[in-house]
């Protein structure tokens, strides 16, 4: 009996000097696909080989806005359609979050009678084989409470209020919301931008009614409510300290730095976490 032979397509590669790589930069495919361990046993009994996906066509970084997500899964299709030109693959599986580019390659499979699918595409195909209704959240990067309320941000700068993950409560101009802090007030918070209008934001109940942009992506935030004083840490060293009066100071917390996150006991002890391999 013939072995299924199958083909799965990276959504991108970032360059081999890129700080934000998180795969090994060579070794075998083994290696190279994300989450082996958990899908090998589902690869045993199949013939597949792993396609790198095109050299980041958005530049050194992940995808952070819609432009770019269009871009990455442009740059995807002539890969589909050599891989079924070919002949040598019975379905082809296009990796990555959001599916950039499969309803497109899946029309490009559909005249070659090869079928192509994507994470999301699968995952929701599942879903309404099991049940008439589902939800899904795709990429919250940060959870916080605000009083009794939970909270979370994720990609296009949208933020969603539990228990509705599928409906953004509101969207700021940041690409990505990493983090939020609140306190005992529910809807009262701050939330650190990354991508494209890097800064801190603050929420209300009546909306979004401070902000403070930043040359920089910002990682993390942490507010002391007590004394209502804020703190930001980012990219490139970056600290900010909003004091109680509203006054903003920038500490040197060192300037090669790449400051993840900000956490602290009181107004006077605060820690950061970081990684110097590079701003």
């Amino acid at each position: 009996m013939t072995r299924p032979r199958l083909l799965p397509v990276q959504a991108f590669t970032l360059p081999e000097t890129s700080r934000h790589y998180l795969r090994p930069a060579d070794g075998g495919k083994q290696a190279q696909l994300m989450n082996y361990a958990d899908v090998a046993p589902l690869l045993a009994d199949v013939d597949w080989e792993l396609h790198p996906g095109p050299l980041a066509p958005q530049g050194d970084s992940y995808v952070e806005t819609r432009e770019e997500f269009a871009i990455v899964g442009a740059a995807r299709l002539p890969i589909v359609r050599e891989a079924c030109e070919s002949g040598r693959y019975d379905a082809i599986v296009m990796l990555g979050g959001g599916d950039p580019g499969v309803t497109e390659a899946r029309e490009i499979g559909q005249r070659y009678n090869v079928p192509v699918t994507g994470c999301a595409h699968a995952q929701m195909h599942l879903a309404t084989m099991l049940g008439n209704k589902f939800s899904g959240a795709d990429e919250i990067y940060g959870l916080w409470l605000s009083g009794n309320q939970l909270w979370g941000g994720g990609k296009f700068g949208e933020v969603f209020k539990a228990p509705d993950w599928n409906t953004p409560q509101f969207t700021i101009t940041s690409s990505n919301v990493l983090s939020g802090s609140g306190g005992t007030t529910n809807g009262d918070f701050w939330l650190a931008g990354y991508g494209s209008n890097p800064g801190l934001f603050h929420y209300t109940a009546s909306g979004l009614d401070a902000s403070i942009p930043t040359t920089v992506n910002m990682n993390g935030v942490w507010r002391y409510e007590p004394t209502n004083e804020v703190w930001g840490a980012g990219s490139a060293g970056a600290v900010i300290h909003i004091r109680s009066d509203g006054g903003i100071e920038r500490p040197d917390a060192g300037r090669g730095i790449y400051w993840l996150g900000v956490w602290g006991s009181s107004d006077t002890d605060v820690w950061l976490v970081g990684d110097d391999s590079g701003s």
